[in-house]
């Protein structure tokens, strides 16, 4: 079980064990910070990987997932006595066939292993642990938030149930920045995402859309959106917010039957 979405759109969340949640400091240009987030340079080299068909984590936005099957329990425990409380969220190409249920069969970086374990990109988002619930059905419901984008470079065999991979953050230090995009571009994406909620039947206040800060709103409608798992990672790996705000009007449009009759200023 899986739920997606971003606190500011309405969605309910687990009880918050981690105090972050309620100290977020939002400064236009600068940093995103709860002042629980670590610095770039302190960022670990080896991080656990969970490849989990149909979700996109990006920096900034927020998941809640159900953890039960026993490798990534494990996982789970180890992030929090490491301290990091880290995990990178990576999406299997879509030749991989896992389901979004937490049971997730193992995958790689862009290799194919003689284990004959499936694709993933290459390009993943780390989730920080923000929230933890535990059940007496011995699963975690867990809150993760983005922070940074990594590559994943090298499989570690480390003995875990679970994959690790060595990583790289050198691309991606701007993750941490409250971006804007142009007018232009915020005004055509509500129009046109108001007619593919309609459209996909999707359930949302769009009135709430107006209010949110243009990072929000993008990171949010990208993550939410039911796009394929080649278009969610070209959101993931677009090179800024303005970028990503195009791609994701490009795939809406795409996706949009009755594009041709939507009136965009």
């Amino acid at each position: 079980m899986m739920m997606c979405g971003f606190p500011l759109l309405g969605e309910n969340y687990p009880p918050c064990y981690f105090p972050e949640r309620r100290h977020e400091t939002q400064h236009e240009g600068q940093k995103m910070s709860t002042g629980f987030d670590p610095d770039f340079t302190d960022l670990p080299g080896i991080l656990p990987v969970f490849p989990l068909n149909d979700v996109l984590l990006l920096p900034k936005g927020r998941i809640a997932l159900k953890i039960f099957e026993p490798r990534y329990v494990a996982m789970v425990n180890d992030a929090l006595k490491a301290g990091h409380r880290m995990i990178v969220m990576v999406q299997p190409q879509e030749m991989a066939n896992i389901p979004a249920s937490g049971q997730a069969d193992d995958s790689d970086d862009d290799i194919f292993d003689e284990l004959a374990q499936p694709l993933t990109y290459s390009v993943g988002c780390v989730g920080r642990i923000i929230s933890l619930q535990e059940s007496l059905q011995q699963y975690y419901q867990i809150e993760l938030k983005g922070t940074y984008r990594c590559v994943l470079q090298q499989e570690l065999y480390l003995g875990t149930l679970y994959r690790q991979f060595q990583v790289d953050f050198s691309d991606y230090q701007s993750d941490a920045e409250l971006l804007t995009i142009d007018a232009h571009y915020r005004e055509q994406l509500v129009t046109i995402v108001k007619s593919y909620f309609q459209q996909q039947k999707i359930d949302f206040d769009v009135q709430l859309l107006e209010n949110l800060h243009d990072e929000v709103l993008v990171t949010s409608l990208a993550m939410v959106c039911p796009f394929s798992a080649a278009e969610k990672q070209g959101l993931l790996e677009a090179h800024g917010l303005a970028e990503r705000a195009i791609f994701l009007l490009d795939v809406l449009k795409m996706n949009l039957t009755d594009y041709g009759n939507i009136s965009v200023q």
